[in-house]
């Protein structure tokens, strides 16, 4: 059976227009996230990290003036989706948008090396990641105190 011409063409004008390399929709409480957090560690780098924390797609980067970085938590960290918190095992909340800093360290996330604690899905998640930032990553020290405030970090 074939439409009549009025019929499909009003069927083609309410179908919205989607590029074929569009991104999916991304809804921030349904999307998966990758929460990339370190097995326990008994120390831990002490370079001052700080930033604000931002989301792209899949991937949770702290942001500091034009630089990006790829996260890597401290054991014991998780994400509440539907509120877009992180809690840091110390049990601050870093909310998405809010600026924190602490101690760690800086890490070339391409070199296996580098980040070889992390499993082997963690690692290609954050080298997924790390596509975005020029594979660059930073890890956060377990023991340093991490300070969050909605205030917008400071680059430097």
């Amino acid at each position: 059976m074939r439409l009549p011409r009025a019929a499909a063409a009003l069927l083609l004008a309410a179908t919205p227009f989607v590029p074929p390399d569009a991104p999916a929709p991304l809804d921030p409480v349904v999307a998966p996230l990758d929460l990339l957090v370190a097995p326990p560690a008994e120390y831990g780098m002490l370079a001052l990290i700080s930033g604000e924390l931002t989301r792209d797609g899949r991937c949770l980067l702290l942001a500091n003036g034009d630089a990006r970085s790829v996260v890597i938590w401290p054991a014991g960290t998780r994400w509440l989706a539907d509120e877009e918190v992180v809690v840091h095992p110390s049990g601050a909340r870093i909310r998405l948008g809010d600026s924190f800093r602490t101690g760690g360290g800086h890490v070339p996330i391409s070199h296996r090396l580098a980040t070889g604690w992390l499993s082997e899905a963690d690692w290609r998640a954050a080298l997924a990641c790390a596509r975005k930032v020029d594979f660059h990553g930073v890890v956060l020290n377990p023991f340093s105190p991490i300070e969050a405030t909605t205030e917008p970090a400071i680059p430097g």
